[in-house]
């Protein structure tokens, strides 16, 4: 039994420690880790020394005992601080934890050692302990820091999801499992039960809950990904099977031989502690080589420099540097360090500088990537040796990155008078390249932001003078409006009294007409009524312009209005052989319109569909008196209006192509009035054409209005 334990004590005590061990590998600068690596460790501490102070009485028994309440405590505490980093608590949070902590525990460390918390004796190889008035006061504080531990962790799990919920919510299982296995075993059970050894047998329900606990962690890392450490793992395991064959083929063989040769038996607790002791030390064999070669080498090699260490600091520096400056900057301070130089510096081919041109143009036709000054011996270089060396150049590196030539490194003479070395020309191969890849990158952001800023600039010019054009056409537009109000004005009073005369010519106040003299007089008042049209558009656009629009709506018989319309452009659509029908409904009901305007309006289709109707084809005006609204519809079989410019057509003074060539002389006035007309009083467009064929112009008003 007693075996079985060892080897179970040893899996979770090594379990743990790994796991601290592999998340502070992953990231030694996360508090985080460093405080899970801290409650790893103590913990598989604390499982080693309670193992041994329960199983094994000696003369050092008492000791373990009080570094066993010590290390339990602390490792608790730091089980705390890790959860606050984890959780991402604030930083008054966690100081009210570390320090004042700190401080307790240190404290109740005192008073273990001084007996005043427990008692622990040996009688006749059987250990005793007796718990003292502080014993209370460690318990709870025991309690308070496991149940804020575990608060913490169940609260991140309520905030967390996906995988590093499912993460916390294995571990706080584990945990959970764990605690009360301990507490029961090392706290309710020894006082509670008088036998010394009942309690000991029972410890072994305290071991299953750590070790379902480490078991809970490993999980929670590998299958949860979390502190994102499997990578660290997967390295590790090479790591740990060179070691598992060491131990296999020389640690064991050797324990084996060793005492057959000397024909001695060793205790299997003394073997274990020996293949322990072995591990231990092929483990920290090469961490410790590591740390002394440093040493050694700051101290006996100062020049010396590990090429992956400077590879490793400098891809750090320059990762996400989008400065060409900064990147320049980072490279010399750090091949400097190393390497040290009297000086770095930089010929680049964006940069115009004469001392710049001079190297590039020296230099330009030597191919190799790194020009060492004094293995060029050839005499076609001798004015380029006699220049780098007044220069006091020692090396100059091209840089290269996907073959785009960007420039040339150049290094001053080594501070130490020795020359280059090939460790010297390996790092800077390597490294020449990863700066010449972050340049190029640099170099094309830079381009891009100067583009991005001369587009800017260019913006924002055109903007002005898009603004100051604008303005001009807006005073354009204003001197067009007021000339053509003023010019409505001006003559309307003369059309009126045109209009005026040639009625009362044709209704014979100055005499019998003549058939041909009537109508050529006809024709003359019926011009001289498009006039009076044109002129109220006019004076309307100006209205509109000004704000001084109105509607003044009264009861009216539409129905009527239309026939009068008709009417008067019945004369002119007969000249031109097209015929109109109309078929005009009988007790149509009154609706409030403004009729001056909406006549405006009617007389507009129907001249439209007069003029670009060809002879002998037919216009139909038809009036609806719908549930809500009334419809005037005036469908022509005229030229129709192109698919590509029906977008345009309610506009002001547009008018299309074909509309032109069949009538020269109209304005585009007329369809853009009529819109403003019919949407003033509440109402709306109806329109359909198809070029050829003909179109259907009309509205909709409300019977309400």
């Amino acid at each position: 039994m007693l075996i079985f334990l060892n080897i179970l004590i040893a899996l979770i005590c090594l379990g743990m420690i790994t796991a601290g061990s592999l998340t502070l590998i992953r990231d030694s600068k996360s508090l985080q880790n460093r405080w899970f690596f801290t409650f790893a460790l103590l913990l598989g501490l604390w499982i080693a020394a309670n193992f041994i102070d329960s199983n094994y009485i000696n003369s050092n028994t008492v000791f373990f005992v009080k570094i066993d309440f010590i290390l339990i405590l602390f490792a608790i505490w730091s089980a705390l601080v890790f959860a606050c980093k984890f959780s991402g608590k604030t930083a008054q949070y966690q100081k009210l934890i570390i320090a004042p902590g700190f401080l307790i525990n240190f404290v109740f460390g005192i008073l273990i050692f001084l007996n005043l918390v427990i008692k622990s004796s040996i009688n006749n190889q059987s250990l005793s302990i007796s718990f003292l008035p502080f014993s209370i006061a460690y318990i709870i504080l025991l309690l308070i820091y496991a149940i804020v531990f575990l608060g913490i962790l169940l609260n991140k799990s309520l905030k967390s999801k996906g995988l590093e919920k499912s993460a916390i919510n294995i571990i706080l299982v584990g945990l959970t499992l764990a605690l009360l296995a301990n507490i029961l075993t090392n706290l309710l059970f020894p006082l509670i039960i008088d036998s010394r050894t009942i309690v000991k047998d029972l410890n072994i329900i305290g071991y299953i809950g750590l070790l379902v606990m480490t078991v809970s962690i490993y999980i929670a890392i590998t299958t949860q990904k979390l502190f994102n450490i499997r990578i660290v793992i997967a390295r590790s395991v090479g790591y740990f099977l060179s070691l598992l064959i060491v131990l296999l083929i020389i640690v064991v063989p050797t324990i084996f031989l060793g005492t057959k040769i000397a024909n001695y038996s060793l205790p299997y607790q003394e073997a274990i502690y020996l293949i322990f002791i072995t591990s231990l030390a092929v483990i920290l064999f090469q961490p410790i080589k590591n740390i002394f070669n440093k040493l050694s080498n700051k101290i006996f090699y100062q020049n010396y420099y590990e090429i992956q260490d400077v590879i490793d600091k400098l891809g750090n520096l320059l990762v996400g540097s989008i400065n060409p400056d900064d990147i320049r900057s980072k490279s010399i301070k750090t091949l400097s360090e190393a390497i040290k130089p009297k000086y770095i510096s930089f010929a680049l081919r964006n940069d115009n500088s004469e001392k710049n041109n001079i190297l590039l143009s020296s230099i330009e036709n030597i191919k190799t990537n790194i020009i060492i000054v004094d293995e060029l011996k050839n005499e076609n270089n001798k004015n380029l040796i006699n220049y780098l060396q007044d220069q006091e150049v020692g090396l100059v590196v091209r840089l290269r990155a996907r073959h785009d030539d960007i420039g040339f490194m150049v290094f001053g003479l080594l501070q130490s008078g020795r020359s280059y070395s090939d460790r010297d020309i390996r790092l800077l191969s390597i490294a020449s390249d990863e700066i010449a890849i972050s340049l190029q990158n640099a170099l094309r952001y830079q381009e891009i932001q100067n583009f991005n800023i001369t587009l800017k600039e260019k913006i924002t010019q055109a903007t002005k003078d898009l603004t100051r054009a604008n303005s001009k056409l807006k005073m354009l537009d204003e001197t067009k409006d007021d000339f053509i109000s003023m010019a409505s004005h001006q003559l309307r009073t003369p059309l009126t009294s045109v209009k005026g005369y040639l009625s009362m010519v044709l209704e014979g106040d100055v005499g019998k007409l003549t058939k041909q003299q009537e109508q050529m007089l006809t024709q003359a008042f019926d011009s001289s009524q498009r006039m009076v049209y044109l002129i109220s558009d006019l004076l309307n656009i100006s209205r509109l312009q000004t704000g001084k629009f109105v509607i003044e709506k009264t009861s009216c018989d539409l129905s009527n209005v239309i026939d009068e319309e008709i009417g008067m452009v019945n004369e002119v659509a007969h000249a031109r052989n097209i015929k109109i029908n109309y078929n005009k409904p009988n007790n149509f009901s009154s609706i409030n319109i403004d009729e001056i305007k909406t006549r405006q309006v009617i007389m507009n289709y129907l001249d439209n569909a007069i003029y670009y109707t060809p002879p002998g084809g037919e216009i139909s005006v038809s009036l609806e008196d719908k549930q809500n609204t009334i419809e005037l519809k005036v469908t022509d079989t005229g030229i129709g209006v192109p698919k590509s410019v029906v977008h345009h057509l309610f506009t002001k003074f547009y008018r299309a192509d074909n509309a032109k060539k069949a009538r020269p002389d109209g304005t585009g006035l007329g369809l853009f009035m009529a819109k403003k007309v019919i949407i003033a009083q509440g109402g709306s467009i109806i329109f359909s054409t198809k070029e050829n064929k003909g179109s259907t112009f009309g509205f909709s008003l409300p019977k309400k209005g």
